[in-house]
């Protein structure tokens, strides 16, 4: 447990860089150091932490002693079968494999995070974590994905420039793994921005999908013979995307209000706020809908993953409009807490994807 607590202080020790004078400097700061220790945690842990891991040994071990044999994910296990193959360590190919997400993740977080601290600290207890500790394969596709994303919005001379490297990295990213292949959605709304008019239709849609997934999940195991059925059964209203939804909502509820009142505009603004802020709303509320799939069963809601990046730069985002200062410093502190409880209920409590606990591990 002491090594995942650590990570958040590392995370609050970087508030210091904010002194330094060079805002680049500060800003790469602050990037670098907690995501060179998550990168430590999952290259050098044992390979018992992350639910699907030991799986993907045992492939790499088969791929030592036989030929290439798979029938899905080509990108990946080509990649795992030159590994097993020329190196024969397991722990080098995780190297590649968070070298590639964390930089990824470390370029996103440096250009569009308006507060790095809180994007991380919501990134904690996500989902987004928990699969880059145990699905090695959508850890993978989702690093492109950062990729793709980055080059997207970069500032190109040329859109054509931005949307082919964009698109060739979403789809390098689709060889990694499957549910890669629904990022297409980006492409198709990215530039639709939230409409607080249009909550009750976002609503309907969100009991909708919870409601209907099943449908979804037939629909899904008749392509391709893929795995992905559900048992037909109700598990459970889904409570993280719950969560989440109500967040969401409340964030615009403020935003309205403080159109309209002037002493809430006195404590928070959103006068300064760019085209994204409103582009990574949507999106945050896209992957809060694909996570409202999971009443039927959790694996539809890895579709919607890579989503969970717009969450945090939103989230972020809204940090920012807060003016005053002591109510900035109080939702702060509550964010830390909030990440602390929502960590130990997932990851401990609840076990998600075997994160915890941790153990170090430095053999091949």
């Amino acid at each position: 447990m002491i090594e995942y607590a650590l990570a958040f202080v590392i995370i609050n020790l970087t508030l210091i860089f904010k002194k330094l004078k060079n805002e680049k400097l500060a800003k790469f700061l602050t990037v670098i150091i907690p995501l060179t220790y998550l990168f430590i945690l999952m290259v050098f842990r044992d390979y018992s932490v992350g639910s699907d891991v030991p799986a993907y040994y045992s492939k790499f071990l088969k791929f030592q002693n036989n030929g290439f044999n798979t029938t899905e994910d080509y990108g990946f296990h080509i990649i795992l079968y030159f590994f097993a193959k020329t190196t024969g360590s397991f722990r080098l190919f995780l190297v590649l494999l968070y070298l590639i997400y964390y930089v990824g993740f470390g370029l996103l977080l440096y250009k569009y995070a308006k507060n790095i601290q809180v994007a991380l600290l919501v990134y904690s207890f996500s989902t987004l974590f928990q699969v880059s500790v145990s699905g090695l394969r959508q850890t993978f596709g989702i690093a492109f994905c950062f990729f793709a994303i980055y080059f997207f919005y970069f500032n190109f001379k040329s859109k054509i420039l931005n949307w082919s490297l964009s698109i060739f990295m979403w789809i390098i990213g689709c060889t990694m793994h499957l549910c890669i292949a629904f990022f297409i959605l980006f492409y198709l709304l990215n530039s639709i921005e939230f409409n607080y008019k249009k909550i009750p239709l976002y609503t309907a849609i969100f009991i909708l999908c919870s409601i209907c997934c099943k449908y979804l999940f037939d629909f899904f195991s008749l392509i391709g013979n893929l795995d992905y059925g559900s048992s037909g059964k109700f598990i459970g209203f889904p409570k993280v995307a719950l969560l989440y939804y109500a967040i969401l909502l409340a964030i615009v509820l403020i935003e309205v209000l403080s159109k309209k009142s002037d002493f809430i505009s006195r404590l928070i603004s959103f006068e300064n706020v760019d085209k994204k802020y409103y582009s990574f709303q949507f999106l945050a509320l896209l992957d809060i809908l694909i996570n409202s799939t999971v009443t039927f069963s959790v694996v539809f809601a890895r579709f919607g993953i890579i989503f969970t990046i717009f969450f945090l730069f939103y989230f972020s985002d809204f940090f920012e409009c807060f003016k005053n200062k002591n109510l900035k410093l109080l939702f702060y502190i509550s964010l830390n807490i909030a990440s602390v409880i929502g960590f130990y209920i997932t990851c401990v409590r609840h076990d998600a994807c075997n994160v915890y606990p941790f153990n170090w591990g430095f053999g091949l």
